[in-house]
């Protein structure tokens, strides 16, 4: 672990917040009980986009990325939910005011990541955003040992018991 180079180029992902969170909760009662008159009607991923799009967000986001000529945003997921830029690292410590360091991890194939250790998120960002990635996060472990799905069955990876 070290300082990294301030002018790496480091991509950086904004996750805006959805709106409508609980009229969704709603709507995913209202299709999966039986007897509800809505049972059944799935909504289409267009129908669950416009109703958690958060086109404020969304714009507070994009209007500070455009901001500094050294951002460039790289893409966007189709809903605006996730907003992909990259600056050098300088600019995003600037931005976030914090320091990025050299992360080195074992068990991925990419084995170096620039992460930093906090993230202070603009004013102008506050209430906008729910996430934002690659900064403080580090790939996981892989999982080890088997997977089970449901309560112990005997044996020593969860067989049956012979007997």
């Amino acid at each position: 672990m070290g300082r990294a180079d301030v002018e790496t180029l480091h991509t950086v992902v904004f996750g805006v917040v959805q709106k409508n969170q609980d009229r969704l909760q709603e709507v995913l009662l209202e299709v999966s009980t039986p007897g509800n008159p809505n049972y059944g009607k799935h909504w289409t991923k267009e129908q669950l986009d416009e109703l958690t799009r958060n086109q404020e967000g969304h714009d507070a986001v994009m209007n500070l990325l455009r901001s500094n000529p050294e951002i460039t945003i790289e893409e966007e997921s189709q809903n605006g939910l996730y907003i992909h830029a990259k600056a050098p690292v300088r600019v995003w410590e600037q931005l976030f005011e914090t320091e990025f360091l050299n992360f080195e991890v074992e068990h991925t194939s990419a084995k170096n990541f620039v992460r930093c250790k906090e993230v202070h998120v603009p004013s102008s960002l506050a209430g906008h955003v729910a996430i934002i990635l690659n900064t403080t996060q580090l790939p996981t472990p892989p999982h080890r040992g088997p997977i089970r799905s449901g309560p112990k069955r005997g044996g020593i990876h969860g067989g049956p018991v012979k007997g």
